[in-house]
C-alpha cells in the first residue's frame, strides 16, 4: 500500500476504536486478519464519496482539463521524488 506497516496498524487500531472496522480471524489462515467495514464504517465511506464527488465536480467546473493535467503530472513528478528519496533523505535535508 504504499506505507510502514507500523504506520498502516496504527490507522487500522484508530479505525477499530472509531468503529469504522472490525476485524476477523481468517478461516482459510489462522495467522491472517480479514477487516470488514462496520456499519457505521459504510455510512462514513458513503459520506466520504458523496464529499470527493462534490469536490471534484466544483474543481472540473472552475479548473480547465489542460490545467488539471499538468497539476496531475506535477504532484506525480513530486511524489515520485519523495518516494526515491530524491528530495529528502538521511543525509541531506533538500537536494538543489
Amino acid at each position: 500500500m504504499g506505507m510502514e506497516a507500523t504506520s498502516l496498524s496504527r490507522i487500522l487500531k484508530k479505525m477499530e476504536e472509531l468503529g469504522l472496522i472490525e476485524r476477523k480471524p481468517n478461516p482459510e489462515d489462522g495467522r491472517g486478519v480479514l477487516i470488514y467495514l462496520t456499519d457505521f464504517g459504510k455510512e462514513k465511506r458513503e459520506y466520504s464519496r458523496e464529499r470527493v464527488l462534490t469536490f471534484n465536480t466544483v474543481i472540473k467546473e472552475h479548473i480547465s482539463e489542460e490545467k488539471l493535467k499538468h497539476f496531475q503530472e506535477v504532484t506525480e513528478t513530486i511524489n515520485e521524488l519523495i518516494s526515491n528519496k530524491k528530495i529528502y533523505n538521511q543525509k541531506q535535508t533538500v537536494l538543489k
